[in-house]
This record gives structure tokens, sequence and C-alpha cells, in this order.
């Protein structure tokens, strides 16, 4: 029976500083407790979809993470690793400190009209040979 999983909140980290994971049976890890994680101001909970492929008979999991932004300042161009917390208190980690590197972008929207959202939308790709990291 599948459980749900609602993401609550996203924080993030320097790559360089994740790099010492321990990745167990390729769906779990236990990432260093001296990494210095800053949380992410989100608007509402945090969509996530992962989906795996066969590319040349290895398979591959492209994970992507959407979510709406409070601030619009925080991220610099950088190589990033993001922490999610679910509602039960889960924790999965999306990227490593090795390549691939996950892919951020960011839509900034100044709308015409006073209805629509001004909120930045994060989207995170992270495309691996591993899945949703769920952190141990």
């Amino acid at each position: 029976m599948s459980k749900f999983v609602h993401v609550r909140k996203i924080e993030f980290a320097s790559a360089a500083s994740v790099s010492t994971n321990i990745i167990i049976r390729n769906s779990s890890c236990i990432p260093s407790k001296d990494i210095i994680w800053t949380e992410i101001p989100l608007n509402g909970l945090v969509d996530v979809l992962i989906k795996d492929s066969s590319d040349n008979g290895q398979r591959l999991f492209t994970t992507t993470i959407k979510a709406e932004v409070l601030d619009r300042g925080f991220l610099n161009n950088g190589r990033y690793c993001f922490r999610l917390t679910s509602m039960d208190g889960t924790m999965f980690l999306c990227g490593t400190g090795n390549r691939p590197h996950t892919i951020i972008e960011e839509s900034i929207p100044y709308p015409d009209k006073t209805s629509d959202t001004w909120l930045k939308t994060l989207t995170v790709n992270w495309k691996s040979q591993y899945p949703l990291l769920y952190i141990i």
C-alpha cells in the first residue's frame, strides 16, 4: 500500500558540502551531520515528480521539484543539493556532491493582473541513476 507524502519544507546546501554522502541500496543515504542547510521560504506545499526511464540499458531517474517561493533573491549561480521534509518528518535528498548536479530554474512573474501570482516559481531538475534519496 502506498503512503501519501506531502512535502512541506525545502532546504538547500552547497553541493560541495554534500559530497560525503553514503548511498545505501541506491535509494537511501546518510549525509554528513555538519552540512549547513538553509530553508527556502515557501507558499504552500512542494510539488515533486519522479520519472524513471531506460537509457542504453541503464535505469535513469528524473526528479522534478516545483515550489512557489516567497523570497526572490536567495540562490546565486552555483551547484546545490536540496533536502525535502514531509509532513510526517521524513527527509529526502535531491542531488549529491557528484555529477550530475541539479539544474535550477527560476521563473519570476510580473503579472499584468492583480489577481495573478507574483511569487517566484523554483524548479529543480535532477537526472541521475538515483531517485529522490531517503535520508536515514
